[in-house]
């Protein structure tokens, strides 16, 4: 959907058993009630980071849904039954640096499988081998702030029952 949609209205797209990716613009800002009801083949949601709040049963009875991501930095407003019917094991995709909020967020805080998502903050203006271990060292200083975030999430729960992965979009291939 296009970037400058800033809310999908309620029921908008209810009962759409024919979707089954969702990718949501960066503009998006909020998701209304009922929007994605009984969208029974919906597999996977990808939301921008402009999101704000996802309304009340917005998910309801999305059985299929095996994958959530959400690029905000911040966790959008959710409510006890937005994910109703959503199993609390799906996958939930969000920022490294964001990941114990969400997990400490009211109703995230809910779900039990975070995967924490590599990003790359600087783009490299230069390339060429000089700028591999600058992209290296970006990386290692996300992955230890990921890593961090793990450590004290678990500490904090003294739980070790919530899983974690950590993932990123790009491979680096060093020859020595």
């Amino acid at each position: 959907l296009g970037n400058t949609l800033k809310t999908i209205g309620a029921s908008v797209f209810k009962g759409c058993t024919e979707l089954v990716n969702l990718t949501l613009s960066e503009g998006l800002e909020s998701i209304g009630h009922y929007a994605f009801q009984a969208c029974t083949s919906l597999t996977s949601v990808t939301i921008g980071n402009g999101i704000i709040s996802i309304s009340e049963l917005a998910f309801l009875g999305c059985i299929s849904l095996t994958s959530f991501e959400i690029l905000a930095q911040t966790p959008p407003t959710i409510y006890e039954n937005t994910f109703h019917e959503v199993p609390l094991s799906v996958e939930i995709k969000v920022p490294c640096s964001a990941m114990v909020d969400y997990q400490v967020a009211d109703y995230w805080k809910d779900f039990t499988n975070y995967e924490g998502i590599l990003s790359t903050i600087i783009v490299l203006s230069r390339l060429g081998p000089s700028s591999i271990p600058t992209k290296i060292a970006i990386n290692l200083v996300i992955l230890a702030i990921c890593l961090t975030s793990f450590a004290f999430f678990s500490y904090m729960t003294q739980s070790l029952s919530i899983s974690y992965k950590i993932a990123t979009s790009e491979s680096v291939s060093i020859a020595l």
